[in-house]
């Protein structure tokens, strides 16, 4: 952790160099700012709540990028299910 200018600490998450493990590491980024913020229409409470990870989908073409999502999302802290 370090200091960001408000004082408070901050995670500092480095971002992997391949380009696969880079895109999947910014949606996961994207999915945390999502989590931390983001609020939804329950379709059964028909109430706004925040979202929660169960309301969030990857789809991918190709079974060999699950493993990429699996780590990734592991080092930012994000349940994950493949």
């Amino acid at each position: 952790t370090t200091a960001n200018p408000t004082g408070e600490d901050a995670i500092v998450v480095r971002q992997p160099e391949d380009k696969v493990a880079s895109e999947v590491w910014l949606i996961g980024q994207r999915i945390r700012e999502l989590l931390a913020k983001e609020t939804i229409l329950d379709p059964e409470t028909k109430r706004v709540r925040p979202i929660t990870p169960g309301d969030i989908a990857i789809l991918s073409r190709a079974k060999r990028i699950h493993s990429v999502i699996a780590e990734q999302f592991a080092k930012l802290n994000l349940p994950v299910m493949v």
